[in-house]
């Protein structure tokens, strides 16, 4: 967490600028490389210029590599070079060799295009799969520190760490009923300072965070909001500190014993949502018995965590697609896939089960919390004599959700084995809101 590597960073930049820069001359590498195969050609040959005569088939090969690597376009331009060669060197122009061409060209792209395609899917789907372990990891270790730590010191109850920051949440019913407070999302913040100075024994610290509700960007000088308890301590102060510097640069958390250089801080703290700074705390103040490693680890979790939380009771006010179902999480993980569908295309699946008898909904409900696989979510939904079970498969197509249910048609009795079911996918979002508001008066 405190390791940084620019050499890896620099290695990285060098081999994004070396994609970028290839792909930006895709079509003059394309005319290089078929120049030279025909310049080289007519030395050899000068009547077989495209050397279509051999007995290899070498233009083949070249729009093998091209269009692999360059994709359908490249190869489109490829041929209508080769062609040119082919009506200007030739005598008759040689339909069959170029169709030939033109087919295998096609089906070059079309392996290039899928083989794409699975890479951006298997991209997408790890880097997804990787930050949710990564929220999984710190909401297991904030449960273990949290009977360490928070029991010994919160005087008001015992509680722990996840406990204590749904209390603060909690309060939005308070402060949404109280028209002296203006401002919301800065009392949760104020809220969450006092626990971390409670907690931690903090004395001075300063906390800035974006100045809107969805976090869509990275903090700059001039889109935060400051907290701080130091009157003299301004935005500007802050960016400019070689600690908070290093912070930005490296998205990672640096404390003063890392740090060679001069600072007014001995710790600064970055909170991540969506590969991007949304939230930075900088410790000015601490008492050396409690400027541990494992505190300040157990801070930046708890910093994590909170804007993880904090994210989701915004839900409600940027996503309404689910205006019927209330559940916070489900509409943060739905969120998160829509962004995915829309950017890359990659589909999720919802199965909405509707359930009239209450023995046969429960042992339903019963069998599928014991069987539901870790990215999976399941919420449910009553009204009079109907109850409805809605599960979400992020990334995964109607027929896996279909299989889902058949194991779970198996493990049921044969009497509970009979109900309604229907499957949807993200682009069908409006139809399952239909299907839920068919008996809801």
């Amino acid at each position: 967490m405190m390791t940084i590597e620019p050499n890896a960073a620099d290695k990285q930049e060098k081999t994004n600028f070396l994609h970028t820069l290839l792909n930006s001359y895709a079509y003059l590498e394309t005319f290089i490389i078929i120049s030279v195969y025909i310049a080289l050609g007519y030395l050899i040959d000068s009547s077989d210029a495209v050397m279509l005569n051999g007995k290899m088939s070498y233009i083949l090969i070249l729009l093998a590599i091209i269009t692999l690597f360059h994709g359908f376009k490249d190869g489109l331009f490829a041929l209508f070079i080769l062609a040119i060669a082919i009506w200007i060197f030739y005598p008759s122009f040689a339909y069959i060799d170029f169709t030939i061409a033109i087919f295998m060209t096609s089906i070059f792209a079309a392996f290039n295009h899928y083989w794409t395609y699975k890479m951006k899917e298997s991209e997408v789907a790890s880097g997804y799969k990787g930050a949710k372990l990564n929220e999984l990891s710190k909401a297991f270790f904030s449960l273990k520190i949290s009977h360490d730590k928070l029991e010994k010191n919160y005087i008001i109850k015992p509680l722990s760490i996840r406990k204590s920051i749904e209390h603060i949440l909690n309060k939005n019913n308070i402060i949404n009923n109280d028209s002296a407070i203006q401002d919301k999302q800065k009392a949760y913040y104020l809220d969450f300072i006092e626990l971390l100075k409670h907690v931690f024994s903090i004395e001075s610290l300063s906390l800035i965070y974006l100045n809107k509700p969805t976090y869509c960007e990275s903090i700059t000088v001039n889109n935060n909001i400051l907290l701080v308890d130091n009157k003299n301590i301004t935005v500007e102060n802050i960016f400019n500190d070689a600690l908070v510097k290093e912070t930005l640069e490296s998205k990672k958390a640096v404390f003063i014993s890392n740090h060679a250089s001069e600072s007014d801080y001995i710790a600064s703290i970055p909170a991540m949502y969506n590969d991007k700074v949304v939230a930075l705390l900088v410790i000015e103040k601490m008492p050396f018995m409690c400027f541990s490693s494992e505190n300040l680890v157990s801070i930046s979790i708890l910093l994590d965590y909170f804007i993880i939380e904090i994210s989701k009771k915004n839900l409600e006010s940027v996503s309404d697609d689910f205006e019927i179902i209330k559940n916070e999480k489900f509409k943060f993980e739905y969120e998160r896939f829509k962004y995915l569908y829309y950017e890359f295309n990659l589909n999720s699946t919802f199965l909405v089960l509707r359930v009239s008898q209450e023995q046969q909904y429960l042992e339903i409900l019963n069998d599928i919390e014991e069987t539901l696989r870790s990215l999976d979510l399941v919420v449910t939904l009553k009204n009079n004599n109907l109850n409805y079970i809605v599960l979400f498969f992020p990334l995964h197509d109607t027929s896996s959700a279909i299989g889902y249910l058949n194991r779970i048609k198996n493990s049921l009795a044969p009497k509970n084995r009979e109900f309604n079911y229907m499957g949807f996918n993200m682009s069908q979002v409006s139809l399952l809101n239909k299907y839920l508001r068919e008996d809801y008066k």
